[in-house]
Parts: structure tokens; C-alpha cells; sequence
């Protein structure tokens, strides 16, 4: 099975929204790092846009092929009854981090999130495993909380540069976010809260 990022049109997945008013608290990084990334967390038409906002992945769950929008809505009614013992997430970040995956680099906040977020994975992939294709794959017990603000691609010059702006992030104080709008992609539509 191919990976594809939760904005591709083929893929719907849910997770948490950081709070429009909270974006000013990542946008202070995007100045040092745009210009080593190929995109930057937007909040344009937030949260209705397919272009990447600011947001905790808690599953991916499918192709959209396989799947109308009604449907995708039936199976978020089941993700809205378990997020109410989840919702909110109160969690801290201290900087940035870097990722690396094979040709490719990921800016993640360096955050910290209370345990119950794995627990609100597992219990989503042990609720809706006969019902969906929930990419079993693609994270299952490897999976980790985090909260992507830009990616690109690896090369020495961006890695460099990237290295020097986390470095000087760890003089930041620690901030707090709390996380408590869920959404959902739907085909054609972009990220769903749902109510």
C-alpha cells in the first residue's frame, strides 16, 4: 500500500485542528524555514481548504473511492462518540523538531501530548476495523502524536540551515495549546469539523 498525505483527494483521515488563534504561535517559525520547505501549515479558507493546516493526526481511514461523502459522514458519528472521552487535548510544544524520511524532511513542533492520545488511536482502529480500510500499515503501534508544520525536501543546505533554526528554537518558552475541534477530509471539500 502507497502512503499519501491526509490532503490527498483520495485519502480521508481525521484528527484535531490547532485552534485558528494559536496559528500565530506556529507562524513565528515560518519566516527562517520557508525558504528551505516546500509548504508551510496555512490557515486560508480555515478549516475548509485541501491545502495543509495546522493539525494532530489521530487516523488515517481510507480512499475515498471506496466511499461517498455520506458514508465517510455515517463512520464520522462513530469518530465524534469516541472523541468526546478524548476532546480536549491539552498539549505543550518547546520548539521545532526535524524528521527525515528517506528523500524527504518533515518540521514537526516539538510537542509533548498526554497518553490518552495513543489510547484515542487504538480505540478508533479497534472500533471501526471491520467497518473501513484504516491503513493498518501505515502506523498501527508505531504510531506518534505530532503536528507537522512544513516538509520538504532533505538535502545538506536545507538540513544545515534547518538544524541551526531548531537549535536556536529550544531558547523558546514552552507553549501551550489545547485541541478540541475535530475534523474529517471529505472528498472535494478539505477538513470537516464535525460538530
Amino acid at each position: 500500500m502507497i502512503y499519501k498525505r491526509c490532503t490527498d483527494p483520495k485519502v480521508f483521515g481525521f484528527g484535531v485542528l490547532v485552534p485558528k488563534k494559536d496559528y500565530r504561535k506556529i507562524l513565528k517559525y515560518k519566516k527562517e524555514i520557508k525558504p528551505y520547505v516546500d509548504w508551510f501549515v496555512k490557515t486560508q479558507n480555515y478549516p475548509k481548504s485541501n491545502s495543509m493546516v495546522p493539525h494532530l493526526s489521530i487516523k488515517y481511514l481510507g480512499y475515498h473511492e471506496n466511499y461517498s461523502n455520506e458514508e465517510i459522514m455515517e463512520i464520522a458519528k462513530d469518530i465524534k462518540k469516541i472523541s468526546k472521552r478524548y476532546l480536549p487535548i491539552k498539549m505543550k510544544f518547546h520548539g521545532i523538531k526535524i524528521g527525515t524520511k528517506r528523500d524527504n524532511l518533515g518540521v514537526l513542533l516539538n510537542s509533548k501530548f498526554p497518553t490518552s492520545v495513543k489510547e484515542f488511536h487504538n480505540e478508533v482502529i479497534s472500533k471501526l476495523r471491520n467497518k473501513i480500510d484504516i491503513f493498518k500499515d501505515i502506523d498501527g503501534r508505531n504510531f506518534e502524536p505530532h503536528i507537522t508544520i512544513a516538509s520538504g525536501k532533505k538535502n545538506k543546505e536545507n538540513m544545515k540551515a534547518l538544524r541551526l533554526v531548531k537549535k536556536k528554537s529550544k531558547k523558546d518558552k514552552v507553549t501551550k495549546i489545547e485541541l478540541k475541534d475535530m475534523y474529517i477530509y471529505l472528498k472535494k471539500k478539505g477538513p470537516i469539523i464535525l460538530k
